[in-house]
């Protein structure tokens, strides 16, 4: 589960910034993230105390499924990945994921086409159903929506700024 943005750079920037030392990349991954912070702060705060009534004690071989909303708002991380695309072109990737099994399935219950489930249904019904429709979703959608062109001009801007620093 993860919101990316990507912005085109060389790859030379990351060759050399890697050439300079860690710091210099560790100072762009550290602005890459703060970029992608706001975006978690707003998922964190679309996380309900009760996601439905009816959610109590689940466990799936011996894995802990039950509500926890501040497990689920602790799990909203930014990120940072670097790589290379199919086309050849290195990626620098500010991200937003949540990686607790109960984010998951808040997130993205009911998401699908798929019906008929119930526990998906209720969800959807008071909560919103489909990660990306405009207007509904759960955490992801509306945080990346409000957040989506301020994240990427961050990144953009961080970017540059890692890439004057070394030419």
């Amino acid at each position: 589960m993860k919101v990316d943005i990507d912005v085109e750079g060389a790859r030379t920037l990351m060759a050399r910034l890697r050439l300079l030392g860690d710091d210099c990349l560790k100072i762009l991954q550290r602005e890459v993230r703060q970029a992608m912070d706001q975006m978690a702060k707003d998922a964190r705060a679309a996380v309900p105390d009760q996601a439905l009534r009816n959610w109590g004690t689940w466990n799936y071989r011996g894995r802990d499924l039950s509500w926890n909303a501040g497990k689920v708002r602790s799990g909203f991380r930014p990120g940072f990945r670097a790589r290379k695309n199919s086309m050849g072109f290195q990626e620098v990737t500010g991200q937003v994921a949540n990686k607790t099994a109960q984010g998951a399935i808040y997130i993205l219950a009911g998401s699908g086409e798929r019906g008929g489930d119930i526990f998906a249904t209720a969800l959807g019904k008071k909560h919103g159903a489909g990660i990306w429709k405009e207007g509904a979703g759960r955490a992801f959608g509306p945080a990346f929506n409000k957040n989506v062109d301020d994240a990427r001009e961050k990144v953009s801007a961080a970017v540059q700024r890692a890439a004057d620093k070394v030419t």
